[in-house]
Protein backbone atom coordinates (compact mmCIF):
# COMPACT_ATOMS: atom_id res chain seq x y z
CA UNK A 1 0.00 0.00 0.00
CA UNK A 2 2.92 2.26 0.82
CA UNK A 3 4.64 1.81 -2.27
CA UNK A 4 1.12 2.41 -4.37
CA UNK A 5 0.69 5.76 -2.26
CA UNK A 6 4.07 6.30 -3.24
CA UNK A 7 3.99 5.73 -6.76
CA UNK A 8 0.41 7.47 -7.13
CA UNK A 9 1.54 10.68 -5.68
CA UNK A 10 5.59 10.96 -6.59
CA UNK A 11 5.56 13.36 -10.01
CA UNK A 12 8.87 13.06 -11.66
CA UNK A 13 9.37 16.92 -13.19
CA UNK A 14 11.99 17.67 -15.95
CA UNK A 15 13.90 20.62 -14.75
CA UNK A 16 16.41 20.75 -17.71
CA UNK A 17 19.70 21.47 -15.31
CA UNK A 18 17.45 24.05 -13.33
CA UNK A 19 17.46 21.94 -9.52
CA UNK A 20 21.16 21.88 -8.48
CA UNK A 21 22.21 22.03 -5.09
CA UNK A 22 25.67 21.70 -5.43
CA UNK A 23 27.76 19.59 -1.92
CA UNK A 24 28.63 23.55 -0.87
CA UNK A 25 25.50 23.98 -0.13
CA UNK A 26 25.44 21.60 2.60
CA UNK A 27 28.27 21.73 4.01
CA UNK A 28 27.63 24.26 6.99
CA UNK A 29 24.92 22.02 8.11
CA UNK A 30 27.73 18.77 7.81
CA UNK A 31 30.19 20.90 9.39
CA UNK A 32 27.18 21.67 12.44
CA UNK A 33 26.66 17.81 12.97
CA UNK A 34 30.35 17.09 12.93
CA UNK A 35 30.61 19.56 15.62
CA UNK A 36 28.01 18.22 17.48
CA UNK A 37 29.20 14.46 17.26
CA UNK A 38 32.78 15.98 18.32
CA UNK A 39 31.60 16.90 21.63
CA UNK A 40 29.49 13.60 21.83
CA UNK A 41 31.82 10.58 21.09
CA UNK A 42 28.66 8.19 22.16
CA UNK A 43 26.39 9.64 20.10
CA UNK A 44 29.13 9.83 16.98
CA UNK A 45 29.19 6.14 17.43
CA UNK A 46 25.97 5.43 17.57
CA UNK A 47 25.44 7.83 14.24
CA UNK A 48 27.97 5.93 12.24
CA UNK A 49 26.00 2.78 13.59
CA UNK A 50 22.85 3.84 11.67
CA UNK A 51 24.64 4.71 8.55
CA UNK A 52 25.88 1.66 8.37
CA UNK A 53 22.51 -0.03 8.94
CA UNK A 54 21.34 2.45 6.20
CA UNK A 55 24.28 0.48 4.31
CA UNK A 56 23.84 -2.72 4.74
CA UNK A 57 20.58 -2.59 3.83
CA UNK A 58 21.15 -1.27 0.29
CA UNK A 59 19.23 2.42 1.13
CA UNK A 60 22.76 3.93 0.72
CA UNK A 61 26.24 3.28 -0.36
CA UNK A 62 29.47 4.89 -0.18
CA UNK A 63 30.75 5.88 -3.41
CA UNK A 64 34.32 7.56 -4.71
CA UNK A 65 34.75 10.51 -5.91
CA UNK A 66 35.89 9.55 -9.40
CA UNK A 67 32.64 7.22 -9.64
CA UNK A 68 30.31 10.61 -9.39
CA UNK A 69 29.01 11.69 -13.21
CA UNK A 70 27.91 15.26 -12.44
CA UNK A 71 24.36 14.98 -13.84
CA UNK A 72 22.80 18.76 -14.89
CA UNK A 73 20.45 18.09 -12.29
CA UNK A 74 21.99 17.21 -8.64
CA UNK A 75 20.58 17.98 -4.95
CA UNK A 76 22.60 16.95 -2.08
CA UNK A 77 20.40 16.19 1.11
CA UNK A 78 21.81 17.17 4.33
CA UNK A 79 21.46 14.62 6.96
CA UNK A 80 21.72 14.41 11.10
CA UNK A 81 20.99 12.12 13.72
CA UNK A 82 17.88 12.25 16.23
CA UNK A 83 16.57 10.55 19.24
CA UNK A 84 13.44 9.86 20.04
CA UNK A 85 11.96 7.30 22.80
CA UNK A 86 15.36 6.09 23.17
CA UNK A 87 15.85 5.30 19.72
CA UNK A 88 17.61 7.07 17.16
CA UNK A 89 17.54 7.29 13.47
CA UNK A 90 18.90 9.37 10.64
CA UNK A 91 17.00 11.89 9.36
CA UNK A 92 17.20 12.73 5.56
CA UNK A 93 16.51 16.68 5.20
CA UNK A 94 14.28 16.39 2.28
CA UNK A 95 12.53 19.80 2.44
CA UNK A 96 16.35 21.33 2.27
CA UNK A 97 16.44 24.75 0.57
CA UNK A 98 18.74 25.85 -1.94
CA UNK A 99 18.56 29.58 -3.49
CA UNK A 100 14.90 29.60 -3.15
CA UNK A 101 14.36 26.21 -4.68
CA UNK A 102 13.46 22.41 -3.21
CA UNK A 103 13.90 19.46 -4.03
CA UNK A 104 11.41 18.88 -6.39
CA UNK A 105 11.70 14.59 -6.99
CA UNK A 106 9.76 14.80 -3.35
CA UNK A 107 6.33 13.53 -3.27
CA UNK A 108 4.03 16.33 -3.31
CA UNK A 109 6.55 19.41 -4.36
Amino acid sequence: MALAILHSKTVRVKMDGALQAPKDAVLPRLCATERRLSKDPKLSEIYQEELNKLKQSGYVKRILSEQIEQPKETWYLPHHIVEHNDEHRVVFDCSFEYMGQRNAARPGA
